[in-house]
């Protein structure tokens, strides 16, 4: 890979074919690609089950199961109550964690989790983000066979999602291209152009 650039991080929002780019990017380069690991290597630190991991970090309400099942006196347990603000720190520094010990092994293609806001500080990074229009993306959800209308909700309620986590976890309060070092639109670009454009920009 050119420079010092070891690991390529993929934000994408819903339907815009950004898992997709990443595993072709991971093939190309020859290189781990890590997505639900993740999750499985969170749940693994916290002595918990992966389900909850994922349910957690997508619903904030769950943030307090993975809390109640790290802290192994049960201290907060006993006052739900005093919950809500240290859970919110504890799975963003659990997944934060997580993310910064798979960088550490070395060089992959990391997809989803915000990485990108995760490890943005790291100078071996390359920031993706693969978006595109709204109907665009929820055509190629009807493509694979829901509804138009569910498509079109699908797109809505993971765009609200996307936010949600990035303002719970980050602190990030509008996304922005800032934020990234590429920007994908695949409405124009498609996958394969994606892929291109990201090799490109590793000098490859």
């Amino acid at each position: 890979m050119a420079g010092e650039t070891n690991l390529v991080c993929i934000s994408r929002a819903a339907g815009s074919g950004g898992e997709e780019i990443g595993w072709a990017v991971a093939q190309q380069l020859g290189l781990p690609y890590v997505d639900e690991q993740i999750i499985d290597l969170a749940a693994e630190r916290a002595g918990v089950d992966p389900d909850v991991v994922a349910e957690a970090e997508a619903q904030k309400s769950l943030v307090t199961r993975v809390v109640e099942a790290m802290d192994s006196l049960g201290a907060l347990a006993m006052h739900p109550s005093r919950l809500a603000r240290p859970s919110r720190r504890s799975l963003r520094a659990l997944i934060r964690d997580t993310l910064g010990q798979v960088a550490e092994r070395g060089p992959a293609v990391i997809v989803a989790h915000a990485a990108s806001v995760a490890l943005g500080s790291r100078p071996d990074i390359l920031r993706v983000l693969v978006t595109g229009s709204p109907k665009a993306r929820a055509d190629r959800l009807h493509a694979l066979g829901i509804s138009s209308k569910d498509a079109m909700a699908t797109i809505e309620e993971s765009d609200r999602s996307r936010q949600q986590y990035l303002r719970s976890f980050y602190g990030v309060s509008e996304e922005g291209p800032m934020h990234y070092d590429l920007v994908i639109n695949t409405d124009r670009l498609g996958v394969e152009g994606g892929v291109a454009t990201i090799l490109a920009a590793l000098g490859r």
